[in-house]
């Protein structure tokens, strides 16, 4: 009871908190598209959750930790939290369920054009933290080979970063269709 209304009661100053501090959302204008419009985008209030979300749970994790031998945390949530668990002489592994987040943020932007659709990009602050988080780390788990190459293509020793692949069914995943052609 207690414990659970403290933690909702933090929570909701943070989010207080960080809209005060936003004050007016960022506008971004991007003059090119690939399709010769001018797009305006204002920052949308669920990124700032998203954002707010993640720091809150790292945040939180990092004053709760108690002592262990391995950290283990998803990218984006355990940067705090993974130099805590050092400084307590545990070993901290960042979690990442994709690409380099720079490499997941160009391919997503590239797709996006080719299909025709809307990419905000991922948030600068998220991109800067995932990048902290891979630099800390003792080590970095991708699910792929694919993903693992994009680290090493981006400067992050291939000796620290491992592959456990993630387990797929053929039958069910198949492709729903060809982009349209350039």
């Amino acid at each position: 009871g207690g414990e659970a209304e403290h933690a909702l009661a933090l929570l909701r100053a943070e989010v207080e908190a960080a809209f005060a501090e936003a004050g007016e959302l960022e506008t971004h204008t991007d003059l090119d598209k690939g399709h010769g419009r001018i797009e305006e985008r204002r920052t949308s209030v669920l990124r700032e959750l998203d954002w707010l979300a993640h720091e809150s749970i790292d945040r939180h994790c990092a004053r709760n930790l108690p002592e262990c031998d391995v950290f283990v945390a998803l990218s984006g949530s355990g940067l705090n939290a993974g130099q805590a668990a050092a400084r307590l002489g545990a070993h901290y592994v960042c979690d990442r369920g994709s690409a380099h987040i720079r490499a997941q943020h160009e391919l997503l932007r590239d797709e996006s054009r080719r299909w025709g659709g809307g990419f905000p990009g991922v948030d600068p602050r998220s991109i800067a933290k995932e990048e902290r988080e891979y630099a800390v780390a003792d080590r970095v788990t991708v699910p792929s080979q694919f993903a693992r190459s994009t680290f090493v293509e981006r400067g992050v020793p291939a000796d620290k970063v491992r592959v456990i692949p993630y387990g797929v069914s053929l039958e069910k995943c198949q492709p729903v269709g060809a982009p349209p052609p350039d």
